[in-house]
């Protein structure tokens, strides 16, 4: 199989699962994992953010308390937007002060 197919069929493959809320009947999905999806988005993201810290302390304080701000929020059912702008927000404010 070329590279060229592989890369197309994974691609095939990531546009069906980021679709299938759209397209799929609700008869066909028992439980609806759509509803987690904010979730893992944020889980997802607050993973890389730490697994990817920087050598600067005040960054790596920001980082860890932007992602516990923006999981809070996830845990407490806020909008995804809330939750990212929070983050954003606290990663700011906190990577700002001089240490």
């Amino acid at each position: 199989m070329s590279l060229t197919v592989l890369i197309l069929l994974a691609g095939i493959g990531t546009f069906l699962m980021r679709t299938a809320g759209v397209w799929l009947p609700k008869a066909w999905v028992p439980t609806r994992w759509l509803a987690y999806l904010p979730l893992a988005v944020i889980l997802a993201m607050a993973v890389a953010s730490v697994m990817g810290l920087v050598s600067q302390p005040s960054e790596t304080v920001a980082t860890i308390l932007a992602t516990l701000v923006v999981v809070g929020g996830a845990l407490c059912k806020w909008p995804l937007a809330v939750c990212i702008l929070l983050g954003c927000g606290v990663f700011g404010v906190v990577s700002s002060l001089a240490w």
